[in-house]
């Protein structure tokens, strides 16, 4: 695992940063209150990421600790500052780090930035080696070199250039004709005939075969005393590999950014319909069964609930929620995802779905199963551009692979199909056809990677000019079947019911930094009959702990600072007390405490109240 090395002021951020790394396994080489003690030590430390405090103490900026840091131990660098202002902002990038952190922050996003910033750091050391290698090739002749009459006319070559560019038995063409724009070859030489250099410009090039190299080219020209005339001496450099490595790098920065947004959208999102779906409930209590509002509100309720779907594929998406495997029906699953892949197969696209009668149970994560038939409705989608007649079908069957049963699912085009020489790099990360901007090349990649974690099968079939067929095949599970939470947590179901609201005589905390829910929270738990104390973080909830007494208490795992699970480890180092955590997330991911009480947003008063009312009484039980 990668070594990280800590620089933070602060004693108590400073162990709570050692804590959450370590718990994800990365090794911790040195830990500093200031900069200056960390370049005293710098000669001894080795490792690949430095969590950086900004915050001066000491005699050495922030700046240089960075400089020297990369110069002398090649280690990247993450920034953590109090400071948001525009211009502080604008130093801190100017220090080039792989990450800005802003104070306060939570474990979720030290640890997100971490990730990053560790994917990063490889993938710039990989975008070194390669142009340190393509460097040292330049340096000792091996790099593409030839000699060129003043017009162009290629007179001599290396090896390297032969293999390169194509030519060979001393069948040379011109540099004007190997130029994609053979127009360039005219500014280099007027540039050439002024007695200039041209020195490292960036040209495009085709070989004989047609493929394309970025190439950095440098030309000079002098006299041949033998042939009486000037010549130009070229020498080439290969970018292709190099654009390549940069392009993946910027590729990979943006689906962080759109994983952390989706986050975090997801995370606030959560906190919104957990009151709206509150609100419908308490609604539902005062309003009777044959009101002519009854329906409406069981609409919005029902639409909340489709949004709390929609949340947990953007937590999916970011990687913040992991899939929970369980038994489900693999045809029913598809039959419900249809209206979507519908409306994402386009107008003008005959769509066409093909279901067995019988259940096809399985065991998977339904936002995997919806997530491969997306990617490859989309990625069908796309094959049909400017397509006569399109089409696309899917056909759900069970068929026999080895002896082995399997629910298979087969999505089929009439589109150009898939080149022979392409089809072995079709399910390679950021590998697309498409146009620059028209496609992230991870949609087929991701419809692998879910395959390996559930033991399914991909195949393509295709002809070109007659159409692609993609099969996913996932192993028939026994009916019966029960797949257990690999975490020994007792988690109170969202979707449970509980006939009315419990009566709650306790006094508990709740600590929630969604001000909003926070109210909401307070007001239903307040008139189950609790005594309520409110909390907006953890600074509060550590205040009125002091300062007050109680017997439970409810919290976001979420927080700002410092998180639930650390707060409640902190509170409850005097006396214990039962504490039912709530969040977005699956509880298998979260560093809950054993034998933990959770319950998953959204949820409604009644489950809240139900799953309060349960664990006061296990509690309860447990003191007798």
């Amino acid at each position: 695992m990668p070594v990280i090395a800590v620089v933070e002021q602060d004693p108590l951020v400073r162990l709570d940063i050692e804590r959450t790394v370590r718990t994800q396994g990365y090794e911790v080489s040195g830990s500093f209150p200031d900069g200056d003690s960390f370049l005293d030590a710098l000669d001894g430390i080795s490792a690949e990421i430095l969590v950086l405090d900004t915050s001066r103490r000491g005699d050495t900026s922030f700046s240089e600790i960075v400089t020297k840091a990369f110069l002398q131990k090649g280690m990247y660098t993450i920034l953590i500052s109090a400071l948001a202002m525009d211009g502080a902002f604008k130093a801190l990038e100017a220090a080039a780090p792989l990450g800005i952190i802003m104070k306060p922050f939570t474990e979720r996003e030290l640890l997100g930035t971490l990730d990053v910033a560790i994917h990063r750091a490889d993938m710039a050391r990989k975008l070194s080696r390669s142009e340190e290698r393509y460097r040292n090739l330049f340096d000792t002749s091996i790099a593409p070199r030839c000699i060129c009459s003043i017009s162009g006319d290629i007179l001599e070559a290396n090896e390297s250039f032969v293999r390169l560019f194509g030519s060979a038995g001393g069948n040379f063409e011109t540099l004007g004709v190997l130029l994609e724009d053979p127009a360039v070859w005219d500014d280099i030489e007027k540039t050439l005939m002024k007695g200039a250099a041209v020195q490292g410009r960036e040209y495009s090039i085709k070989n004989r075969n047609g493929h394309a190299y970025s190439i950095l080219g440098s030309f000079s020209s002098f006299m041949d005393v033998h042939r009486g005339e000037k010549l130009v001496s070229c020498e080439f450099f290969d970018l292709t590999e190099s654009r390549r490595l940069r392009d993946e790098l910027y590729q990979a920065q943006k689906m962080e950014a759109m994983g952390r947004l989706a986050g975090g959208v997801a995370h606030d999102f959560n906190n919104i319909l957990t009151a709206i779906i509150g609100h419908v409930e308490m609604m539902n209590l005062d309003i009777p069964r044959d009101h002519p509002s009854r329906e409406d509100v069981e609409g919005i309720r029902r639409t909340a609930e489709r949004a709390s779907r929609l949340t947990k594929q953007l937590l999916g998406f970011s990687r913040k929620q992991s899939y929970a495997p369980r038994l489900l029906d693999f045809t029913a699953i598809i039959k419900d995802s249809v209206s979507l892949l519908r409306k994402l197969s386009g107008d003008g696209i005959l769509f066409s779905l093909s279901l067995p009668a019988d259940p096809l149970y399985v065991i998977a994560d339904p936002m995997q199963i919806e997530q491969v038939c997306i990617n490859l409705v989309v990625n069908a989608r796309d094959a049909l551009e400017n397509q006569k007649n399109p089409r696309i079908s899917l056909i759900v069957s069970e068929q026999k692979i080895n002896a082995t049963r399997f629910a298979c699912l087969e999505v089929s085009d009439n589109g150009k199909g898939i080149p022979v020489a392409i089809r072995e790099k079709i399910f390679d990360p950021f590998f697309t056809t498409k146009p620059a901007g028209k496609g992230t090349g991870l949609g087929l990649a991701i419809v692998r990677s879910i395959a390996s974690q559930i033991d399914a099968v991909t195949r393509v079939e295709s002809q070109e000019n007659l159409g692609t067929t993609f099969s996913f095949s996932i192993p028939i599970a026994e009916t019966g079947g029960k797949v257990h939470r690999p975490r020994d947590l007792t988690v109170h179901p969202v979707s449970a019911k509980v006939p009315a609201l419990p009566a709650l005589d306790s006094d508990i905390i709740i600590v929630e930094d969604d001000e909003y829910l926070l109210g909401f929270l307070s007001h239903v738990v307040g008139k189950a009959g609790a005594r309520v104390l409110a909390a907006r973080n953890a600074g509060e909830a550590l205040i009125l702990a002091e300062e007050s007494t109680f017997s439970a208490a409810l919290m976001d795992v979420s927080l700002p600072g410092l998180n639930g699970t650390a707060l409640y480890r902190r509170m409850s180092e005097k006396s214990s007390f039962p504490c039912l955590f709530m969040s977005g997330g699956n509880p298998d991911t979260l560093d809950l405490p054993p034998h933990a009480n959770f319950i998953e947003k959204p949820f409604t008063p009644e489950q809240l109240l139900g799953a309060l009312a349960h664990m006061l009484r296990l509690h309860e039980r447990i003191s007798e």
